[in-house]
């Protein structure tokens, strides 16, 4: 189930000067509370905020030269009972205190202890988003409630509820079906009068006795049911437990009952209804059921695909032929295509006029990549002869595979389209594997083109790893290597860094993905390096995921490539301090294992610092900003003193972007070991 994220409270600080709203906005964000202040100065600009903004609640410090401000605060906060008052108050201020009583304010709090108001704003803004949760989920229940009600007068199936074996609701069916012009008709008649068993030995009292206890039917039961005019007729009646208008009751589904139609006729019917009669192929809406099944029942053993094949240049085909002897080519074509296929596993569908789609299963992706051939072989082999006439015919195909995200059969229809129309853009008569697209056409929407890659490139094997080394000045045998993720493009051997697709990787909500990706395929590198360590990026998402410690524990348990010691996972301070309990769990649980932890970006905000008084994280890597500005004494300063807090806690400091030999010697007076930089080592590929 997925959890509403909590948004950040609104507050609005009451006072003459913005002073107070800046003081309360740093108390709240010093002790991680993410908060937004609105400062007010009259009651007018209060007034202006309320209606504009949902504020969690309004600050107010009491003041002696204006006593009378709290009660006409909370006069104006009559119209908004949600929202609380809170006041700040000198202690010494009696009479101040009592004054400000008489407000009938939601809190007091003391001016000067910081900890009463950080506790009772984060209790108001607590109960103010538990009080959105619970007017949104009780908006979205009367919504529910409504479309129910809709579903239940639309429906042709006859349904009915009963309490304690009286008609508390019938819906238009099953008034049609009795005979019943209005359910007034039969409000409150009892099912006895509807219904009689046709078991000898049991009657319809007996059963309502059984519901009273919670004793459903185990199946749909024979009955002979009376209608408004006394006519009888045969039925099957199903019941199940329900609620309406809040109260417990029985709901009954009933169906006339006819006689049983013979076997084959129902066969015939059913083909009839699920296949194309020209090709004998599934129709569209059949296929696309069936193809909805196969996928979800897709196993890892096996490869699949989606084929989509449209004959070229058909409709110059239809002006010479007609359209009759163009449908009995349908058919012709629909033969030659199901040759290609093994009729006992794979799927074939007539989806238009002169389009096909095929699901196929095969051990290898080759063999599958050889029936796409088959089919473009098979049409333009030799002309086709329809009656009197012989037409020269060739087909594009265009096909995707089955795999990892790509489990939707529209989806996987959706890139056979594309791939299709790629076919058909260069020439006709070819296949092509789906690609997605490298660029944004105009009018496309960047995140929908990058998450159409990206998708591709988790499903394809095209993300691909590398490697850049750190090196210790004091210790040149220890092995240090950050991993680094690149993007390999369907027509060019160009690779794209991380630093422009992770963006829009964390835009469509797909880093946890990549990380899952880039953990499994480091864990399983083929250079063994038992010395070396790897330091791997980790992203706020995947350390939000409850399940993802837990996932990482059981990869490194069977991985072949490093052990847990080896790895390093490199986290941004920014991402934790909005997570620091997960954060903590997560390093409790792999922390005993070996696994290394280090902060990314430290000192770019007073995150880091922060997270580092709260966590044991073994490395922290400045932000690149300071290795620029070394001959800066206020920047040098500031990074002597993370230095400093780090060597405190045993904690090793890594500098990014070191350009030259010159700075390498003012970052070793600063105290910093570890360096990185192109000049101190290439980026490698990583065999994985």
């Amino acid at each position: 189930m997925v959890t509403e994220r909590k948004r950040a409270p609104h507050l609005i600080v009451m006072d003459d000067s913005p002073d107070l709203a800046q003081r309360v906005l740093s108390v709240l964000r010093n002790r991680g509370i993410v908060v937004h202040t609105h400062h007010a100065d009259k009651m007018e600009s209060l007034a202006r905020l309320l209606d504009t903004t949902a504020a969690s609640a309004v600050v107010l410090q009491l003041q002696p030269a204006r006593p009378e401000r709290p009660a006409q605060v909370r006069k104006q906060l009559e119209r908004y009972p949600g929202v609380p008052l809170v006041l700040l108050i000198d202690s010494l201020n009696c009479e101040g205190l009592c004054d400000a009583l008489g407000a009938v304010p939601d809190a007091v709090v003391d001016e000067e202890e910081d900890d009463q108001l950080v506790a009772v704003i984060q209790r108001f803004a607590n109960s103010a988003f538990e009080l959105t949760q619970l007017e949104d989920g009780k908006a979205r229940l009367e919504e529910l409630e409504e479309r129910y009600n809709l579903l239940l007068e639309s429906s042709r199936e006859a349904i009915a509820y009963i309490h304690e074996g009286l008609h508390i609701y019938a819906n238009s069916a099953y008034l049609e079906l009795f005979g019943y012009a209005t359910f007034d008709d039969i409000e409150g008649v009892s099912l006895i009068e509807l219904l009689e068993t046709e078991t000898e030995g049991t009657d319809v009292r007996a059963l309502l006795k059984k519901l009273s206890r919670g004793e459903l039917p185990e199946s749909a039961e024979g009955y002979v049911a009376r209608d408004a005019e006394g006519e009888s007729f045969p039925c099957t009646v199903e019941f199940s437990y329900s609620r309406y208008n809040n109260e417990a009751c029985t709901q009954l589904l009933v169906q006339r009952r006819v006689d049983e139609v013979d076997p084959a006729l129902a066969i015939e019917l059913e083909k009839l209804k699920t296949t194309d009669l020209a090709t004998g192929m599934y129709n569209r809406q059949a296929f696309m059921l069936k193809l909805a099944e196969q996928v979800e029942q897709a196993d890892d053993t096996s490869e699949y695909a989606l084929l989509f094949v449209e004959l070229d240049r058909y409709e110059k085909m239809l002006e010479s032929l007609g359209v009759l002897v163009a449908e009995k080519m349908i058919a012709v074509v629909s033969g030659m295509l199901n040759n290609c296929l093994n009729s006992d596993i794979d799927l074939s569908c007539r989806y238009g006029d002169h389009t096909f789609a095929f699901y196929l299963k095969r051990s290898d992706r080759a063999q599958i990549e050889a029936v796409a051939e088959q089919f473009l072989s098979a049409i333009s082999a030799q002309p086709l002869e329809v009656e009197a006439d012989s037409v020269p015919a060739t087909c594009s195909v265009g096909y995707t595979f089955l795999a990892g995200l790509n489990r939707s059969g529209d989806l996987l229809l959706s890139q056979a389209i594309s791939a299709w129309q790629e076919a058909v853009s260069n020439g006709g008569n070819r296949s092509m594997l789906y690609r997605p697209r490298q660029s944004v056409d105009e009018g496309d929407n960047q995140s929908r083109v990058w998450a159409e890659r990206l998708r591709h490139a988790l499903d394809n094997s095209q993300l691909l790893l590398a490697t850049t080394p750190i090196t210790n000045m004091e210790d040149e045998s220890e092995q240090l290597l950050e991993v680094m993720v690149k993007l390999k493009s369907d027509d060019s051997d160009e690779l794209v860094s991380s630093v422009e697709f992770m963006p829009a990787a964390k835009n469509i909500g797909l880093t946890g993905d990549v990380d899952r990706y880039v953990l499994q395929r480091l864990s399983n590198i083929r250079s063994k390096n038992p010395k070396a360590r790897y330091f791997m990026h980790l992203s706020g998402d995947s350390l939000a995921a409850a399940d993802f410690a837990g996932w990482i524990d059981n990869v490194l348990s069977e991985a072949t490539g490093i052990k847990p010691s080896q790895l390093i996972l490199l986290m941004n301070p920014a991402e934790i301090a909005s997570n620091l309990r997960p954060a903590q769990h997560f390093m409790d649980l792999l922390g005993p294992r070996g696994v290394g932890f280090g902060l990314d970006q430290f000192g770019e905000t007073d995150d880091g610092e922060r997270v580092l008084q709260h966590l044991p994280v073994d490395y922290i890597r400045v932000h690149p900003k300071f290795c620029s500005r070394l001959n800066d004494a206020k920047a040098m300063a500031t990074l002597k003193e993370l230095v400093g807090q780090a060597q405190a806690k045993q904690v090793h400091v890594i500098a990014p972007d070191v350009a030259d030999a010159t700075s390498l010697s003012t970052l070793w007076q600063v105290g910093i070991t570890l360096v990185q930089g192109n000049f101190l080592g290439s980026e490698q590929m990583l065999s994985v």
